[in-house]
């Protein structure tokens, strides 16, 4: 079993193109890449513009997010997105999403039907309550 860790993307950005890991400034992004590089096998991003990303991945900054999009349009999202994770997602993985609610509405459900195992420990939780779920998994303080 390899565990897989699902990041969403954030409104901060670098302004210049850079690697995927790097693009996204916010604390919330940066105490969720730690928690996903300390307790996961493998991590990626959810972009609302690029869909799954690999932390390595070039790419250019953006201004795009789910929370203003159509039901339909994240609907779109969410099959490219499916499409990618069942590429690299076996059965027995598990899947963790440290996502908004927009990024993994669709995307569990069919996963669950598939049979996959996930997990979202954030879900429910208000912005700074995140935060400190995520202080509390990677060591950090409520002003890091």
């Amino acid at each position: 079993m390899v565990s897989l860790c699902f990041v969403g993307c954030v409104k901060e950005k670098q302004l210049t193109p850079t690697l995927a890991q790097n693009l996204y400034t916010s604390s919330l992004f940066q105490k969720s890449r730690a928690y996903a590089e300390r307790y996961a096998d493998k991590w990626y991003i959810l972009s609302a513009k690029y869909g799954l990303l690999k932390p390595d991945q070039v790419v250019v900054p953006y201004d795009m997010t789910l929370k203003t999009m159509r039901i339909s349009e994240r609907k779109k999202w969410s099959e490219a997105v499916l499409a990618s994770i069942l590429e690299i997602a076996g059965l027995s993985d598990k899947l963790i999403f440290l996502t908004g609610t927009r990024y993994h509405e669709y995307l569990v459900p069919r996963l669950r039907s598939r049979g996959y195992q996930l997990s979202l420990p954030m879900e429910g939780l208000s912005f700074g309550r995140r935060l400190q779920w995520l202080n509390t998994q990677i060591g950090g303080s409520a002003h890091d």
